[in-house]
């Protein structure tokens, strides 16, 4: 019992005695005067007032009680004595209010715990977080909170005492009857998502209908409870797009990703991981990663501090992968609230190839601005040297001539067009060099060689009169592809470097053979011979073996040079052996004709659209 319960049973059981004592009092004070029926009057007023309130029967019971007692006082008040039978009355009216006042207060008790009851009711129910309601086994409404009217678009006196039918048009009266009646029939609760909107307005709830049970055991109420989860579905659904997306960049973005914790243990690893290092999630996981990854233990070591610190600067590592390929990448750093740590990283294998290749370029064009300066240099200098040659000798001629002897005459002549040639020679291959770097294209004929290497032969012992040529018998030659102009200009220059390096008495020997499918042309010195390592190097432009014998031999180096490129236009190849007994043997080969065009050496077929070139 309540402190305010016991308070008011003591007021109800103290207020007849008080009353009593109050009426012994007034019948001293104001004598025998009241009329015998107040009693009645006062017991009327009594009863009435229980069925009112506590204060108004507690002043009831008051009044009744002083009336009574004033009223059998009056009969004997000078001995105040009192029959018998008023004793009774007097004891009768006592209990009875006693009585009456135990049930009031309890009564009273029960009813202000009920009025507390529905206010905490009420309050709870409006201020959940979503829609309650609660209708009658018929269907009509009884309660509804704030968030219920809202959702439903009523007024509370619009629904309280309708039903779903009287209220909503069907479509959604249907959908909010549909598991009331499940509710009822099976006594428990139902719980479904539903879309609960009066005005079309879309918003999914997850709703839960559940019996209230009267005092006879049956389902006196349905109730029923509405979340809105529209804005979490939606929320929800962002973040499932979201996770899929993220998911998709992580997997197929061209960057490597790697997701570790702090202890460096490999929780996850994207698509391009595993693409530039084989490593996939679980096969990382099996092994130690970063051991594998980095064998050497200073760069395991680096990696490790750099993973520790955080550090997001990018840092270039080479990288083992899983079958052993050793690749170039950069990796940045990134801690997460949770100490997860984040390794993002680069695959610049490509990237440091590239700048492998622009620094060999830049050394490349740094040799060929050398190589240009140094090549003006050197033409420059071959060229001055046989103009001067030509220079002094016509103004000797021009001065002196008539003076001079026939040999002194024809000496000099000798030698302007010896430095003539000399000339002629260098400017021809500058000018052949320039036009296959152009990419100009080459005219292939079919060519007879016999006759071409006697003109050759002839012209060079016509310039070189002191020095001995020999040509080897070359008349059953096959017919040849190659350019006319080309295959001249090789053979001069060939001869014209056994010429400058052999001794003057030593013999230059010209000969050509067939080996079916191409003929090769061979010019053969007795001069120094050239090393093993410069073979090859001496017909890269520019180049010369430099030796005691040949630095007293002026040249620029670029004659080789130029038979490699005029031969390998026309389909041939070019190499140097050197000779028994000393010297060098300078071969060429040129394609033999596939037809078997077989024709005498100085024949023509007028109607063959490959015609020889004599």
């Amino acid at each position: 019992m309540t402190r305010q319960a016991k308070r008011e049973l003591l007021i109800g059981i103290f207020a007849p005695i008080v009353a009593i004592a109050t009426a012994v009092l007034l019948n001293f004070v104001l004598g025998p005067n009241l009329a015998r029926d107040s009693g009645l009057l006062l017991t009327s007023v009594l009863l009435a007032a229980w069925w009112g309130n506590q204060r108004g029967a507690v002043i009831a019971t008051f009044l009744c009680f002083t009336g009574l007692a004033t009223f059998i006082a009056s009969r004997d008040a000078v001995s105040f004595s009192f029959r018998q039978s008023d004793v009774w009355q007097l004891l009768s009216f006592v209990v009875v209010s006693a009585t009456l006042n135990l049930v009031n207060a309890a009564r009273y008790g029960a009813e202000r715990r009920l009025r507390v009851q529905e206010e905490r009711f009420s309050l709870f129910m409006q201020n959940f977080p979503g829609a309650a309601w609660i209708k009658d086994v018929h269907g009509r409404y009884v309660y509804a909170n704030d968030e219920a009217l809202r959702i439903f678009r009523v007024d509370r006196d619009e629904l309280y005492g309708r039903s779903d039918d009287q209220v909503f048009e069907t479509p959604f009266a249907e959908k909010l009857k549909t598991n009331d009646r499940t509710a009822i029939a099976y006594g428990e609760t139902i719980q479904t998502l539903e879309e609960l909107s009066a005005d079309g307005d879309p918003s999914l709830s997850i709703v839960a209908k559940f019996p209230v049970l009267g005092l006879t055991g049956r389902p006196a109420f349905v109730g029923g409870i509405a979340l809105d989860i529209t804005e979490r579905t939606r929320a929800e659904a962002a973040l499932e797009r979201e996770r899929e997306l993220l998911e998709r960049v992580f997997e197929t973005i061209p960057v490597m990703i790697v997701m570790h914790d702090p202890a460096t243990a490999v929780q996850r690893v994207n698509g391009e991981f595993t693409k530039v290092t084989g490593w996939t999630t679980e096969a990382a996981n099996a092994v130690d990663l970063w051991e594998e990854s980095y064998p050497d233990p200073k760069d395991r070591d680096e990696v490790r501090r750099v993973i520790e610190t955080g550090s997001p600067e990018w840092r270039d590592i080479t990288m083992t992968t899983r079958d052993g390929r050793k690749v170039d990448t950069t990796w940045a750093n990134i801690s997460l609230s949770d100490q997860t740590q984040i390794a993002i990283g680069l695959d610049i294998t490509a990237r440091k190839n590239a700048e492998i290749e622009l620094q060999n370029l830049v050394r490349e064009l740094e040799v060929a601005n050398n190589a240009k300066d140094e090549f003006l240099s050197m033409v420059s200098h071959e060229l001055r040297t046989p103009l001067t040659v030509i220079m002094g000798y016509a103004n000797y001629l021009s001065r002196r001539g008539e003076t001079m002897s026939a040999s002194e005459r024809q000496d000099a002549h000798l030698e302007v067009r010896r430095e003539s040639e000399r000339l002629s020679r260098i400017v021809e291959n500058l000018l052949v060099l320039a036009r296959l770097d152009r990419g100009q294209a080459v005219d292939i004929d079919l060519l007879m060689l016999p006759r071409l290497l006697r003109a050759q032969a002839d012209e060079f012992d016509r310039w070189h009169p002191d020095r001995k040529v020999s040509l080897a018998e070359v008349e059953e030659l096959p017919l040849v592809e190659g350019c006319q102009v080309y295959v001249e200009q090789v053979v001069k220059n060939l001869m014209a470097n056994a010429d400058k390096y052999s001794p003057p008495e030593e013999l230059i020997e010209l000969e050509a053979c067939s080996t079916g499918r191409e003929v090769i042309i061979s010019v053969l010195d007795r001069g120094p011979g050239i090393a093993p390592e410069d073979r090859e190097k001496i017909f890269e432009p520019f180049y010369r073996a430099e030796t005691s014998e040949t630095k007293l031999v002026q040249g620029f180096g670029i004659g080789l040079s130029a038979c490699r490129r005029l031969v390998a236009s026309m389909g041939g190849r070019i190499w140097m052996e050197p000779r028994d007994g000393g010297g060098s043997a300078f071969r060429f080969s040129l394609p033999a004709d596939e037809s078997n065009f077989e024709a005498a050496p100085e024949t023509f077929i007028e109607d063959d659209a490959r015609q020889p070139v004599a």
